[in-house]
């Protein structure tokens, strides 16, 4: 199966819009157990998503260039995203 570049900026939009529904709902508890340190680490999770649809919806750049750059944007996203879930969990 093959994904385009509609797949992945729907991807992306996905990814971004959960962390942040997590970090507010985790802002609006009152006995929040994330401290401001896991919180930032959560957010700046979502950076290469962001660059990944930026590079995504900039029509400068080659086609061919433009995905291979977003996809691996997206995939070390996805590892960074994981490994700090992970941590934060403490099963690291």
């Amino acid at each position: 199966m093959v994904f385009g570049d509609n797949d992945l900026i729907q991807a992306n939009a996905t990814i971004i819009s959960g962390v942040l529904i997590l970090l507010s709902l985790a802002s609006l508890s009152r006995t929040s157990s994330l401290p401001l340190l896991d919180r930032t680490m959560i957010a700046s999770a979502i950076i290469p998503f962001i660059a990944s649809t930026i590079l995504l919806l900039n029509l400068r750049l080659n086609e061919a260039r433009r995905t291979d750059y977003a996809r691996k944007l997206a995939i070390w996203g996805l590892i960074y995203l994981a490994a700090t879930v992970l941590l934060l969990l403490g099963l690291v």
